[in-house]
């Protein structure tokens, strides 16, 4: 299987939609023989046209478009939805590159039952 084919049925197997952290945690890169894996995930997804850009480190497979649209409302031009969808994903980007990184990271209690990219999110 090649590097793009993995990042692809990662990219399924997390619902077709996530951030560069979350595939850089989940593609297994035993079998990658380069001294960058995270930096080859980035150019597969950028590059590939199996992919596209929901927000700015979220990214979706193509195939998934419609569902990906329809889960974030993202053509209902509703201006307070974007701007809390717009917190709380920022919020849970720094949470998932904190987890990452194994960092300690904090969710204030009023939001760890917010959803981010379809999920709660994950301290």
């Amino acid at each position: 299987m090649t590097q793009t084919e993995q990042v692809i049925e990662t990219m399924k197997r997390l619902g077709g939609v996530a951030t560069f952290g979350k595939l850089n945690s989940e593609v297994d890169f035993s079998s990658w023989k380069t001294k960058t894996p995270e930096a080859s995930v980035r150019r597969i997804v950028q590059n590939s046209s199996a992919f596209f850009r929901l927000r700015p480190g979220l990214w979706a497979l193509k195939e998934f478009e419609n569902k990906v649209i329809s889960i974030f409302n993202l053509d209902s031009g509703n201006n307070t939805n974007e701007i809390e969808f717009t917190h709380t994903y920022f919020q849970g980007l720094v949470v998932e590159v904190g987890n990452y990184r194994g960092l300690e990271t904090y969710v204030p209690n009023q939001d760890k039952n917010k959803d981010f990219i379809g999920r709660h999110f994950v301290k």
